[in-house]
């Protein structure tokens, strides 16, 4: 947890150190999960308040999330989702940290989507894991779009088997965001 988050710290105070132009940032971004398992109940969650950082000369990436950020449309699965399965009182913050290949080499004048290799850090585990990013560069800003899945079990999250059949083992998981100058 230490060494994640002196990571980000590393990759956040880079605005100090570069030029303006090569760092862009939101804390704004979207994040929305789907977990239902043969769409029996919809249990799905979105979370507005996401941060993410990029520096543009190296293609590091990080970004920040509070657990307790995620909405769900059924407080009482919004209270289950951080009492039981996340431990939001425990693990608190979702983090990943990486680099977008070919990054700082990439001609962004149409859509392009690049391979980002990083770590992702939930529940208090991390995890190497290898996503497709969409990205559109217009003159003020960087849009990141993204669709990947992550399995429970690679971040020790149990599900009670009671609602074992509700909800799936592999979480489908979207990403938008506006990334702007500071």
């Amino acid at each position: 947890m230490k060494k994640t988050f002196f990571y980000l710290s590393v990759l956040l105070s880079t605005t100090f150190f570069y030029a303006q132009e090569s760092i862009y940032k939101t804390d704004k971004a979207i994040i929305t999960f789907d977990a239902a398992k043969n769409n029996i109940e919809p249990i799905s969650a979105k979370n507005n308040q996401a941060k993410i950082i990029i520096n543009t000369k190296t293609g590091e990436v990080a970004s920040v999330m509070s657990m307790t950020d995620f909405e769900f449309p059924n407080k009482l699965m919004q209270e289950h989702f951080n009492e039981n399965y996340i431990e939001s009182d425990k693990y608190p913050k979702a983090t990943f940290v990486g680099v977008i290949e070919n990054f700082a080499a990439t001609d962004f004048s149409s859509e392009k989507t690049l391979k980002v290799v990083g770590t992702f850090k939930i529940h208090g585990v991390s995890k190497k894991k290898n996503i497709d990013l969409k990205i559109i560069k217009t003159k003020e800003y960087y849009t990141f779009k993204s669709e990947f899945k992550l399995q429970l079990e690679d971040f020790k999250i149990k599900i009670p088997s009671v609602v074992f059949y509700k909800i799936a083992e592999e979480v489908n998981v979207s990403l938008v965001a506006d990334l702007n100058k500071p």
